[in-house]
């Protein structure tokens, strides 16, 4: 599980930097995004 955990803080920091440089679709705060990755990552480990 230590590799999904990996996958989570990797795409967050895209995330957040995207964020930072205004190329995101849109904005939210970095514990919506970690949530939103979170769904994301599980429902393709399906």
């Amino acid at each position: 599980m230590a590799e999904k955990e990996l996958y989570v803080r990797e795409a967050v920091a895209v995330g957040r930097k995207a964020m930072e440089q205004g190329v995101a679709g849109r904005s939210m705060s970095e514990v919506e995004l970690e949530r939103e990755v979170r769904k994301k990552i599980e429902r393709v480990g399906r």
